[in-house]
């Protein structure tokens, strides 16, 4: 698969399970948002990933 077709994707079922790193990363990601701490804006793909794996 070249780069072009994966970022063409649109899809969500072609998606590949994340990693155990990045469930975590979404997850703190989240909390930290929640507590008032989130320097960066969090993505729908990483709140949507946090909540799945939890």
């Amino acid at each position: 698969m070249t780069t072009s077709n994966a970022l063409n994707r649109s899809n969500a079922s072609d998606r590949r399970t994340p990693t155990r790193g990045q469930i975590a990363a979404a997850k703190l990601m989240v909390k930290r948002e929640q507590e008032g701490k989130s320097t960066m804006e969090i993505s729908q793909r990483v709140r949507e990933v946090a909540k799945k794996y939890q």
